[in-house]
């Protein structure tokens, strides 16, 4: 362990000077740095994919709580029969359940807008925190991961503002991730920290470098959002 910290935190030392790494493999390769694991048994390509896919997770969390909107996008769904309830596992495309594709399903919901037949903003619908508030809002919704519920018959176009999930090929060594390069040393960072879980192997300096680094995304956003209120799905 003594050495493992050692080599983790050379390692850790040098991003200070070379902190732009780019894609999946760029990713991989600085990870299995970190871990310096000499048995090839104990982690296998499958298991260094599942602690990067984790890590990036985590990644994509830490930027979405100093920016919101980095990584959101939209997606309009007409809602064409009167109903007090729309099934996003249905809808086209799908945005829930176990069929939605990755890059389109929703990992958290930012916001649920009314708009026009041409995509014109008319409102906003005000988020509840359980299907009960809805009675007391007649512009509100409630979306328990699937679902989203209205208190009243609605009709009209939608545009749903979202966190998609992940859609990156881990098993891949060229994939493109994402434009914050700059911060990427964080990705395997946090993956180590799921591989430390296994290997009884928590390290003080990688701990101090992602609170490091996790600051200077945040100053480099210009701030850290707090009281957003959003529906956390748990990717």
């Amino acid at each position: 362990q003594l050495n493992q910290g050692l080599l983790v935190k050379r390692h850790l030392h040098q991003l200070e000077g070379n902190k732009l790494v780019a894609n999946t493999g760029q990713l991989k390769d600085l990870f299995k740095t970190f871990i310096d694991e000499q048995n090839q048994n104990f982690i296998s390509d499958a298991n260094v994919q599942t602690y990067m896919q984790h890590g990036y997770d985590q990644f994509r969390r830490v930027v979405n709580a100093a920016n919101p909107n980095y990584f959101a996008r939209t997606q309009q769904i007409t809602v064409s029969t009167t109903t007090r309830s729309l099934d996003l596992t249905t809808t086209s495309p799908k945005l829930a359940g176990s069929s939605a594709g990755a890059g389109t399903k929703i990992a958290r919901l930012n916001a649920i807008n009314v708009v026009s037949t041409e995509d014109k903003y008319s409102y906003s619908l005000t988020p509840c925190t359980s299907f009960d508030d809805l009675s007391y809002q007649g512009t509100s919704y409630f979306f328990n991961g699937e679902v989203v519920y209205f208190p009243l018959d609605f009709s009209g176009r939608l545009q749903f503002v979202y966190i998609p999930t992940q859609n990156i090929s881990w098993s891949s060594d060229s994939a493109y991730v994402d434009g914050l390069e700059e911060f990427h040393d964080l990705i395997p960072l946090y993956a180590y920290q799921f591989y430390a879980i296994r290997d009884a192997a928590s390290n003080q300096q990688v701990l101090q470098m992602i609170a490091k680094r996790e600051l200077e995304l945040q100053q480099f956003f210009g701030h850290s959002v707090e009281g957003e209120r959003v529906v956390y799905l748990g990717f």
